[in-house]
Formats: structure tokens, sequence, C-alpha cells
């Protein structure tokens, strides 16, 4: 049993994708041309959204974004327990006050635990392909007044675009919902503005008479990216309703507390004694991963440049379980059998110290 099958996921665009990039190979054109133009049109679509931005990767587009908000002159508000990109990105552009809040039983940001300064940007991350209460942190954001949201996506590419972030942040890492065959990453916006002043910055700044009028970096996606993505995105939502079909069939009362509309880009446990439930699947050949072993205030680097808030070790009880859409009929049954076999070590997210 695989944990992932890229060659399954990836198996429906082979003809499609193989296509394009022989045309792309014939065009010469490898970076920044015709597929990158229309997948950000067709991606922007999908998301219904007025602008998508293509970028090299998921991390550059967060640390664009924090930057062209001003984040070294403003409170920067990311979750303390998930994937560390988002709060690397923050100090890529120059963030010198971060907070890392606590997150609820959905893994998600708890925005109810802190009090939120005045012209913050608050991160909230889909974590697990899991939907963050946006509608709440929306609201607290609008009661503090002049912050922004950046809504970090990189897991939940699939869930519906309900126009409260300012800015939704995606990625298309190989392994994602909607994962590329190498790397690449998406910045959502309505805002003009910031859609006119990140194009030019992705390519250091350049305007289109050739001159560099505002901040830049190198980041471009190649046109093999794109050209692949635009052969997966009429697809991709499939792949989700199946990962979440199986889902559905795992999950049992108690344990995290999975949204509706979640895409579960990851199928996530939580237990008491992980080694030796991960031992047990092991044994009967399932595999499982741990995302994530670590928590913020666990890095050493990070512990003078955060201010942390109390959190539960959530780190310590997470296990993923396979639930891709590659998983045959014998093999979800297993899966479910052997996590009904471990029920009695499983946790709610109230009993985690």
């Amino acid at each position: 049993m695989k944990f992932v099958d890229l060659e399954f996921e990836n198996s429906l665009s082979y003809e499609d994708s193989l296509k394009r990039r022989q045309d792309i190979s014939v065009s010469g054109k490898y970076v920044m041309g015709d597929n990158v133009d229309e997948l950000e049109k067709d991606f922007a679509i999908d998301q219904n959204a007025k602008n998508c931005i293509l970028v090299k990767n998921a991390t550059d587009a967060l640390a664009m974004t924090f930057i062209y908000l001003q984040a070294n002159k403003r409170t920067v508000i990311v979750p303390q327990f998930g994937a560390y990109p988002t709060v690397v990105a923050a100090l890529q552009a120059g963030a010198k006050k971060i907070i890392a809040c606590s997150v609820d039983n959905s893994l998600t940001m708890d925005i109810t635990s802190i009090d939120i300064p005045k012209d913050s940007i608050i991160v909230p991350v889909n974590l697990y392909g899991n939907s963050c209460k946006i509608k709440q942190i929306r609201s607290a954001a609008d009661s503090a007044g002049g912050c922004s949201i950046v809504e970090d996506c990189a897991q939940s590419t699939g869930l519906s675009n309900l126009g409260l972030s300012d800015f939704m942040i995606h990625s298309f890492y190989p392994t994602k919902p909607m994962g590329c065959m190498g790397d690449g990453g998406a910045i959502i916006t309505d805002s003009q503005d910031a859609d006119s002043l990140l194009r030019k910055s992705r390519f250091y700044g350049l305007n289109k008479d050739g001159l560099i009028d505002t901040w830049g970096i190198n980041s471009r996606i190649d046109e093999w990216q794109a050209a692949h993505l635009l052969s997966k995105i009429k697809y991709y939502r499939h792949m989700n309703q199946v990962r979440k079909i199986n889902a559905k069939n795992f999950s049992v009362k108690g344990g995290l507390d999975y949204s509706e509309d979640c895409v579960y880009h990851q199928y996530v446990e939580l237990y008491a004694n992980r080694d030796k439930v991960r031992e047990f699947f092991t044994k009967q050949g399932i595999p499982t991963m741990i995302h994530y072993p670590k928590m913020l205030s666990d890095m050493p680097f990070l512990s003078e440049k955060i201010k942390f808030t109390n959190c539960k070790r959530v780190s310590d009880h997470v296990l993923s379980l396979p639930v891709g859409p590659h998983l045959t009929r014998e093999e979800l049954d297993l899966i479910k059998l052997s996590i009904c076999k471990m029920s009695n070590e499983r946790l709610n997210y109230e009993e985690i110290m």
C-alpha cells in the first residue's frame, strides 16, 4: 500500500500534459509563456477570483504578499501548529512582530485565544485541507481595525473562496490537491493594485517599459509546470471528492473536528501512544506519516523571534493515514478496520495536555 500515488493521480492528465509539453519543447518558450497566461486565467475562474499571480512556489507567494502588505511594520499572527513555511515566509519578508496563537479542535487558528493588535496581518492556515473559521476571523479582524487576512490555502486548493480573505495563497507542490511535477505557487486576490505590483515583483520589479520601478525578486513558474496544471485543473476537484468519501468512511465519533467542506489533503487522527499505534499500522502494511512533529515553539531559531501563546501539544499525537484516490476497496477496508482496532488509543482534542 502506498501513502500517496502520484503516478495514479497524474494518470488522467498524461495524454494532454504530454502534448502540451511537446508543444513547449518546439516553441522554445520555457518560462512565463502562453501556458502560464492561460493557467492564471483558468485558476482565477476556478477560485472565483479576479486575479491570479503564478510564482515559483508557495513560500515565495507568501513572502511576496507579506512584503506587499509591509509585514516589517505590522504584527503578523500565525497558528503555532502546522506547516513551517508560513512563518518562515513572514521572517523572509522582514516581519519583526510575530504572534503564534493556539489552534482549536479543527487544528486551525483559534483567533479567540489572543487580543488582536490593530493593523495586524492575520494568516489562518487551512491545515490538512480543513477550512479555518474564516467568518469568525474576518469579524475579529474588522473589530480590531485595519487588519489584512492572508489565507494559507497551500493544503486546501478546492475549498470555496468565500471572499473574506484579502489574499489566498496556493501551493502546487506535487503532493498537494492540485500538484504539478515540480514546484509552483499562486497568489489569489481581488485587488487590482496588488495584482499590478506583484506581477512586476515576481520579475525583478520590471515594468512594461523595462524599468525597475518597485521591489522585486526572481520567482517565475516555468511553462512545463503550468502545462501540467492546465491538464490537472480539469479533474482535481474529483480527486478531492474521492478523498472526502474515503475519509468519511474512516471517521468515527470524536477526534478532530473536520469541516464539511474539508478536502482531506491529509487524514489525521490523534493518538495517546502514537508510537504504539504507528507500529501496529506498519505491521498491517499501512504506511503512516507525521504532519507535523514539532510545534513552532520547539524551533530554536524562532524562540526569540516569535511571541508564543499557550497551545496544546497536538504535535505529539497527530498521525496521518493514507486517504488518497489510489486506494483500493480492500485497502480502504483494512485502514478502517485498523482504525477501529486502535480506537482505545484515540484522543479527543480536549484530552490533550
